[in-house]
């Protein structure tokens, strides 16, 4: 969702020091997920899911934001001017999703190994 995110930070919400996505995600992501899954799994396989999100009003954006960034009316408020400009300029934000799920399988145990 870079788009929010770009949208996000020219409402300041970064260099005002609001916090948007959790480190969790950023620490995992479809990126690395494929390389932290096989110290487990010796066979790992990612399939993407290309989604978007195309928003036609301002205020459904800024109630999520809202979920994101809590007691920043400020943000909110020049998020909301931001978004209206857009949405009269483009008629329409498509915001990206990346979204996917890994698939992984263990080694088959060797004969002998683990008992009977």
């Amino acid at each position: 969702m870079r788009e929010l995110g770009d949208l996000l930070a020219a409402a300041g919400a970064h260099r005002e020091g609001g916090r948007i996505w959790s480190e969790a995600t950023r620490s995992f992501s479809l990126e690395n997920g494929a390389e932290a899954i096989s110290t487990c799994f010796s066979e790992v396989a990612l399939h993407r899911y290309e989604d978007a999100l195309e928003v036609t009003e301002a205020e459904p954006l800024v109630a999520y934001a809202a979920s994101l960034l809590a007691h920043r009316p400020e943000i909110l408020s020049r998020l909301r001017t931001l978004a209206e400009e857009r949405l009269a300029r483009e008629g329409a934000l498509r915001i990206g999703k990346e979204a996917g799920l890994f698939a992984a399988r263990r080694a088959p145990l060797s004969e002998g190994a683990g008992g009977q």
